[in-house]
């Protein structure tokens, strides 16, 4: 356990107060050494555990109060972008998309460049992993919806680093394994997040054709369901910064949490 200890003083008193923390892994080195193989966390919506992670091995481990607790699903070979999310309806409360290559890879250089074929995979405990529909190659920033019902991603219209941030953005209905195009000439795109429900795509963009990378891009709100609408969230930027990364909460309520530099 760490303690921290606090000292504040004013004119008229000095208050200290004293916090003990606890490592959620009990400090045991078989859970330092899965938690040491990370590559990404995803939040856990209930109280029994803490979250999950994606280990470089390609397993996502669950991790409660008494530390890394077991392997809730390993991802398919070639997955490129992968998110898990909690939901009910799967044996073990976990839901899964993934964006997988399929094909050879080459390490020859060839332009234009050759892609090999990407889809969306969808995991259920019940199930298992399924191929849902094809995806553009550049399919990237993969979200999901907490419900687990929408996925939501970038696809990027060119591999060159310079014209990299400049894409379309893309959904698919799980149930229905509709794959839909949600925006026509965005321009940049920082960053997309999807709404609890999947009805909408938060996301910064600047929807320029004429000057994609040079104009800055401000916060939407774009549907899902394909039929074009969007909103503007915010008309300019926050004082002395630019959107970095943006968040949705687990409610139903549409809310983005936007962190700026």
């Amino acid at each position: 356990a760490t303690t921290i200890t606090t000292t504040t003083t004013t004119e008229a008193s000095t208050s200290t107060t004293t916090t003990t923390t606890t490592p959620i892994d009990g400090g045991s080195s078989s859970s330092n050494k899965k938690l040491a193989a990370a590559k990404r966390f995803f939040p856990s919506t209930t109280h029994s555990y803490f979250f999950y992670f994606l280990d470089v091995f390609g397993k996502v481990w669950k991790v409660g109060e008494g530390g890394v607790e077991k392997v809730v699903v390993e991802v398919p070979s070639g997955t490129k972008d992968v998110v898990v999310v909690e939901k009910s309806s799967c044996g073990d409360m976990v839901a899964a998309v993934a964006i997988v290559e399929e094909g050879n890879s080459s390490t020859t250089t060839i332009y234009p460049p050759q892609y090999n074929h990407h889809y969306l995979y969808y995991y259920c405990s019940g199930s298992g992993w399924k191929k849902v529909v094809e995806v553009p190659p550049l399919s990237a920033s993969l979200r999901f919806s907490a419900d687990g019902t929408t996925a939501a991603f970038i696809v990027y219209l060119c591999h060159n680093p310079e014209e990299g941030e400049r894409g379309e953005i893309y959904s698919v209905n799980i149930n229905t394994s509709q794959l839909q195009q949600l925006t026509h000439g965005s321009g940049r795109i920082d960053a997309i997040d999807i709404t609890a429900e999947g009805s909408n795509v938060i996301a910064t963009t600047n929807f320029s054709t004429n000057k994609p990378i040079t104009t800055t891009p401000l916060l939407w709100l774009i549907a899902t369901d394909g039929s074009g609408s969007k909103q503007q969230l915010l008309p300019q930027l926050p004082p002395g910064g630019y959107f970095d990364n943006i968040a949705t909460t687990t409610t139903t309520t549409t809310t983005a949490a936007v962190t700026t530099t």
